[in-house]
Formats: structure tokens, sequence, C-alpha cells
């Protein structure tokens, strides 16, 4: 589902990072990459998959868009 948005003919689906899909209909949920031009934060409890499905997800999409930079800090780590 990645890569359909990412060859969508749509620009603001084109400019936007796939987050996950609606349960009910099986819908993209993108959110656009101007979001997060400020600051992200994803908050979870240990073990609920923020890197694995939060932070790798996010990281991947981002790398394919020429001027974005990412920081990524773990307090625990």
């Amino acid at each position: 589902m990645v890569s359909r948005v990412q060859k969508s003919q749509d620009d603001d689906e084109k400019s936007s990072l796939l987050l996950g899909v609606n349960a009910s209909d099986n819908t993209p949920i993108l959110v656009p990459l101007k979001v997060f031009e400020e600051h992200a934060h994803l908050i979870g409890d240990s073990g609920s998959g923020k890197t694995s499905l939060g932070i790798s997800l996010i990281l991947s999409q981002m790398a394919r868009f020429a001027e974005t930079s990412v920081v990524v800090i773990d307090l625990k780590g």
C-alpha cells in the first residue's frame, strides 16, 4: 500500500505518509508530510510497537523525500 501511495497521481497523496489503514473499510490513513515539518512525537508504553510499527514505517517513507531530516531520541535506550 505504501508503494501505491508513493506512485499516486494525486499530489496530496504523493506528498503524504501512510500511517495505517482504517480497520472498518481498509481505507488508507494518510498524514501530509507538512505535519512533520515541525515536531512529531510517537508515545506509547514499552513494547507497544512504537519502533517496529511507527518509527520504522515513518522513516522508511520519509527517506524518499529530498528535503527531510529526522532526529530520533530513545530516552530509555
